[in-house]
């Protein structure tokens, strides 16, 4: 008999992760996908790029933002670094727009299409 080798992660390992992964975004919860214990992405729902930056968009149902729910956009920015832009937009169920810690800003879902037609001009 050979030696054993010892098994490479394959496709359907890949594939059992990313499902893990996408189950947990869809709980709300904050995904990190991590390689060697270091952080190396964050899911966040959409991720526009516009103006030269990568603008970060956490879509909740909530209709009171506390810092908590900025978490997955402050993570990406701290990730993309100079590529990021300053603001991170939370689509919710709040009445009127308004700004949250961290530069981010809270939109009602009714106002996201006119505040994304007002950035792609």
């Amino acid at each position: 008999m050979g030696m054993v080798r010892p098994r490479r992660k394959g496709v359907q390992d890949a594939r059992n992760e990313r499902s893990s992964l996408l189950a947990e975004a869809t709980k709300g919860r904050p995904t990190i996908i991590t390689r060697h214990g270091r952080a190396i992405a964050v899911v966040v729902n959409l991720l526009l790029p516009l103006g030269g930056k990568l603008i970060a968009v956490e879509i909740k149902l909530t209709a009171t933002p506390t810092a908590g729910h900025t978490e997955p956009l402050e993570r990406f920015k701290a990730l993309a670094g100079k590529r990021a832009a300053r603001e991170g937009v939370l689509v919710c169920r709040v009445p009127a727009a308004r700004p949250l810690p961290g530069g981010n800003v809270a939109l009602p879902w009714h106002e996201f299409p006119r505040w994304l037609d007002g950035r792609l001009g």
